[in-house]
C-alpha cells in the first residue's frame, strides 16, 4: 500500500512549532543587536535588515513576541529568524 507524502507545509509548521517552543527569542535577537532590560521587556535597536534606525525602538516581551515601534515589525522567533535569513515563514 502506497502512502502519499506529507505536504511541505506540515513539515514547515512542525519546525516552526519546535522553534517557538525551544528557542529563546532574546538570545536570538542578541546575535544581531544589543538588548538592555527595560522593565519586564528587553529593548534595543531594530535588527530588521530594512530598518537602519539608530534609535532603540525594538522590544522583546517575556511571552516570546517582539515589536518595533519604529517600523512596526512584529512577530515571534519564527518571524525574526525568517527575516534574518531573507525568508518568509510558510
Amino acid at each position: 500500500m502506497s502512502t502519499a507524502p506529507q505536504p511541505v507545509g506540515k513539515y514547515a509548521s512542525d519546525l516552526f512549532y519546535v522553534l517557538r517552543g525551544h528557542v529563546d527569542l532574546a538570545e536570538l535577537v542578541r546575535r544581531h543587536t544589543e538588548l538592555k532590560p527595560s522593565g519586564r521587556t528587553m529593548k534595543g535597536r531594530c535588527p530588521h535588515p530594512e530598518h537602519p534606525d539608530p534609535d532603540p525602538s525594538f522590544y522583546v516581551y517575556p511571552d516570546g513576541r517582539f515589536y518595533c515601534f519604529g517600523c512596526r515589525w512584529h512577530g515571534d522567533v519564527v518571524d525574526l529568524w525568517a527575516a534574518m535569513k531573507g525568508l518568509k515563514p510558510g
